[in-house]
Order: structure tokens, then sequence, then C-alpha cells
């Protein structure tokens, strides 16, 4: 997942001591986030609408756990260069996010058992500023996520 977000981060305060370059005083900062995303939804069915193919919907939510953070062009990355310049040098981003989800698709099955494939489109919807609200309290970041999911059930 890349976050991009567009903010001037440039304090005269903070930057007294060692100022910053004209280039870095604002523009893009571009992130690489990984998380491990735990679901929390419901599977809802239909009968079938074609010779062994079935629909479905899929709504509830998803946790998702923070595992990397890795800013994309350090030179040129603004808020990486204003978090490089903080006492404390905190992460840009939190720990977590919760999504509201929402599916649809379609699954056909294999044969006479469980086995299936199925094929979706979700829309996870952030509800969580995942931005670090002590060090970056006027910056506003949410996660917003369209998927295509394709697999094999068994």
């Amino acid at each position: 997942m890349f976050i991009t977000a567009s903010r001037v981060v440039y304090n005269d305060e903070i930057f007294s001591a060692s100022p910053v370059p004209k280039a870095e005083q604002s523009g893009d900062a571009s992130y690489n986030l990984q998380y491990l995303q735990v679901p929390l939804t419901l599977k809802l069915y239909t009968d079938e609408l074609f010779d062994r193919t079935k629909m479905y919907i899929q709504c509830g939510g998803m946790v998702d756990i923070k595992v990397a953070e890795k800013p994309l062009d350090k030179y040129t990355n603004a808020i990486y260069q204003f978090q490089q310049r903080l006492p404390s040098n905190q992460n840009v981003f939190g720990f977590g996010d919760a999504n509201l989800v929402l599916g649809l698709g379609l699954e056909y099955n294999l044969g006479r058992g469980m086995d299936a494939v199925f094929f979706g489109i979700q829309y996870q919807r952030g509800l969580v500023e995942i931005n670090n609200q002590r060090a970056f309290d006027d910056l506003i970041t949410k996660n917003n996520i369209i998927q295509l999911e394709m697999g094999v059930r068994f």
C-alpha cells in the first residue's frame, strides 16, 4: 500500500536552528506501509444464479496492524524531512487501523464437495487517523482501499 499526502510541513519555530532547504518545505510525501489484516466479516450467499455459480455479499470490519513503514524518496519527502528534525524522531504513522468492509463477488463450485473458486471486488474505508497524532496533529490520513480478490475454497 502506498500513501501519498501533500501538505506544507515547514514550521519556523522547529526549524530555526536547522533550516530546511526551500525544495523540502512543502510537497509530496510517499510511504510504503505494510499491514497485517484481520477480517471480521460476514459473507452472505445467494441461491445458484447460474449452473453451480453463487453470488456473495461481504460486509463487516477489518483490523489492520502495521508491520512496516518505509518512506520513499527521502530527499524530497517533506514529511520525512520534518520527522528527522523533531526531537523524539517518532514514526509518522500509528500502529494500526480499523476499516469498514463491503464486498461483492461470484463463487463457482468445482464439484460435489465444498471445493470452489471465487472472484470478487472489495472496498475498505479506514475509520481511524493512521498518522501518529503526537507528532503530526494537523495531518489527516485515512486508508481507502479497492481490491480484487481471487481464490480457491477447499
